[in-house]
């Protein structure tokens, strides 16, 4: 039953998603006025799926996973994409340090689109596996990303509080995020060479679940500006 319910939780993000490159048509479409909101799109994508839980990991803790971030179709005023959603895996690794410091890393190459990123996390609640426990979390997270289109950076920082409770974890968390994008293709030679930066609020409510000792997995809607999106995991912890 447990393999049965994880094999079913990885189908859920990779069923809408498109196999074809989601940005090849940005050459092609990107213009003045949908650079933005396209942007605010992409940016959605890259800081997805930071965080599953308020709880540091504590001095040599680890956590792997696989990480979805998943929009059901572009924002209002975003004619660059095309696909009706679009969804970017990602594998980031986690190890907990003293003083309730966790340092991460994560990135993936897929369609044509390569990103990296990392950052740090720092419990501001003790640590803590007991019922009903609260827990607290700041973070400050870096990504760098290139396509041969276009190359992006994103940086965001912010707080995520859970509430353990058995098996099951709600949690919450509020954001801001900064993306900067640079036009490197483009039908309008006008666009090439320019840097456009957004800056946008986010906020994500979710539920982990751990149905084993060492597995989690969660499941979260987040919205960054008018877009409404969602967020999957599993991996190990411990």
């Amino acid at each position: 039953m447990k393999k049965l319910l994880i094999t079913l939780f990885l189908a859920l993000p990779a069923a809408p998603a498109s196999s074809a490159d989601p940005f090849d048509g940005f050459a092609a479409r990107v213009t003045a006025d949908n650079l933005k909101p396209f942007m605010r799109d992409l940016g959605f994508l890259l800081a997805a799926d930071i965080n599953h839980t308020g709880r540091s990991l504590g001095f040599s803790g680890f956590d792997v996973g696989i990480r979805d971030g998943v929009i059901p179709g572009p924002r209002s005023g975003d004619t660059v994409l095309s696909n009706t959603s679009v969804a970017l895996p990602i594998v980031q690794a986690e190890i907990g340090m003293p003083f309730r410091l966790d340092g991460f890393i994560r990135g993936f190459d897929y369609q044509g689109f390569t990103m990296s990123g990392g950052g740090l996390k720092w419990g501001f609640t003790q640590l803590s596996d007991k019922p009903h426990a609260f827990r607290g979390m700041i973070y400050a997270a870096g990504h760098a990303g290139v396509h041969e289109s276009f190359s992006v950076t994103s940086f965001s920082g912010g707080v995520v509080c859970s509430w353990q409770a058995d098996v099951l974890e709600p949690f919450v968390s509020a954001a801001y995020e900064r993306t900067r994008l640079t036009v490197r293709l483009a039908g309008d030679a006008g666009l090439i060479g320019r840097e456009t930066t957004v800056y946008d609020p986010r906020v994500t409510v979710g539920l982990n679940i751990r149905p084993g000792q060492f597995v989690y997995m969660h499941a979260a809607l987040s919205a960054v500006s008018s877009l409404m999106g969602f967020e999957y995991s599993l991996g190990v912890r411990f």
